[in-house]
Parts: structure tokens; C-alpha cells; sequence
């Protein structure tokens, strides 16, 4: 009988715990990626572009996850100024985060290649 008391106000204890609600930056967001990818051995330059979604992951503690079924651009990045650096090898670059859209800027760069995404997303 101690033991069910005890599981019992165990289990109340951690229903009434607090929760907090997510950031108002987390979410989906859709628009187009312009990507630009030049060919140092050739120069050559290949822009593309394509629609595509970013979604914004609070993860509490003004941390945010950035990902899209491509990948992730940030993990477990910290929100300074209204700004995630991207954090994902090999690309680096910045996502800054208005009131309803989000600008991606990034870039990686090889000895052969250099590729350039720039996303303007809304939600």
C-alpha cells in the first residue's frame, strides 16, 4: 500500500510540473533556395533554385534545432541578436530570424567548388 502511495504522489508531483511554451520562432517555414555553385577548374556557374521548408525546433533555453528533410543547418545553436549561426559541416553562414520569415545565408567552400545557398522563407 506504501508503495502505490508513494508511485501515486510521485506521479502528481510530475504532472503539475510546469511547461513552457515554445518560442513564437519555432515552426515551419516555406519559400525558395537559390543556390549557386561555381567551378573553380572551370569556371563555371550553375545557379538552381527550388522551393523548400525550414523548420525551427525550440529546444528550449534559446537554443533552436534547423533542419528540413535534407539535413540539418543548425544544431543545438544558441539565438543571439535574432541570429543562429549555421553549425553543420562544411557549410557556415547565418540564419537570421524576423517576426514571420527567416533568412538563410550560407556557404562552403573546397578546392575545386564553391556552393551558396540564400533562402528567404515565411511561414
Amino acid at each position: 500500500m506504501r508503495i502505490i502511495g508513494s508511485l501515486l504522489a510521485i506521479g502528481f508531483l510530475c504532472s503539475c510540473q510546469e511547461t513552457l511554451p515554445p518560442s513564437v520562432h519555432a515552426g515551419r517555414y516555406y519559400g525558395v533556395d537559390s543556390i549557386i555553385r561555381i567551378d573553380k577548374l572551370f569556371l563555371d556557374t550553375v545557379v538552381d533554385t527550388t522551393f523548400t521548408y525550414l523548420d525551427l525546433t525550440d529546444l528550449f533555453n534559446g537554443h533552436f534545432d534547423a533542419y528540413n528533410s535534407q539535413g540539418y543547418w543548425v544544431r543545438e545553436g544558441e539565438l543571439y541578436n535574432n541570429k543562429l549561426n549555421i553549425n553543420v559541416e562544411p557549410f557556415t553562414g547565418r540564419i537570421t530570424i524576423y517576426n514571420d520569415s527567416i533568412i538563410l545565408k550560407a556557404s562552403c567552400e573546397t578546392d575545386q567548388l564553391i556552393v551558396q545557398h540564400y533562402a528567404n522563407l515565411t511561414r
